[in-house]
């Protein structure tokens, strides 16, 4: 098959040659087993994503930044929270990598790298994760996705920015098997795309289906 990515004007492709950034992981507790947590706070913890490698050419892209997520807890596989607080943490997608070599007006030059996204900025179930809060708090936690990387374009020496990273599930985000909540409360939490992404961000509390089991 021929080569993917974006091409010049007359069909040469345009290949990254720097690294993304890596992904951000569980600021507080990253619980890739089984577990359980009793009388437990996590608080002013912050999962970071990797800035993207800046471009070492003009034909080539800065590197994209890398994810972030559960800036709290994350979760991949069975955990309990029971009379937790999870307060003040944060999930920050990595900036993109600067192309500082300029765009000469040819269609397809090298650009800035994408921001990396940012998810669950209290708490993150993802791939077998299966999650139960009981009696818990979640508040005041913020996923904000990374800045895209920024280019020059001339000849008028002209700052050009590439896509930031979308955010999601501020408080808590659940893309894995199971959630329940009981006797909790999720609130006040929040979540901000990164600079030039015009979609709306998802959940500032809560991301994906969660059952009640009732006094939340």
């Amino acid at each position: 098959g021929g080569a993917g990515g974006r091409h010049d004007g007359i069909g040469n492709p345009y290949i990254s040659t720097v690294g993304a950034g890596g992904t951000g992981n569980g600021g507080g507790l990253a619980c890739f087993g089984s577990g359980q947590l009793i009388a437990c706070t996590f608080s002013a913890n912050t999962s970071t994503g990797g800035q993207g490698g800046r471009a070492d050419s003009e034909r080539h892209d800065g590197g994209e930044g890398g994810d972030a997520i559960g800036g709290g807890v994350t979760l991949q596989n069975t955990l309990k929270m029971t009379n937790c607080t999870v307060h003040g943490n944060s999930a920050h997608g990595g900036q993109g990598g600067e192309n500082i070599y300029g765009i000469h007006g040819v269609y397809g030059a090298g650009l800035g790298g994408l921001g990396g996204g940012a998810s669950g900025g209290g708490v993150a179930s993802v791939g077998s994760g299966q999650l139960q809060l009981t009696s818990a708090t979640v508040i005041g936690n913020a996923a904000t996705g990374g800045n895209g990387g920024t280019s020059i374009e001339e000849p008028f020496n002209t700052v050009v920015r590439s896509y930031g990273g979308a955010a999601d599930g501020g408080g808590v985000l659940h893309q894995g098997i199971s959630a329940s909540i009981r006797n909790a409360i999720i609130a006040g939490n929040a979540v901000a795309p990164g600079i030039e992404l015009s979609s709306v961000p998802a959940g500032p509390d809560v991301l994906g289906t969660i059952t009640s089991q009732g006094h939340n």
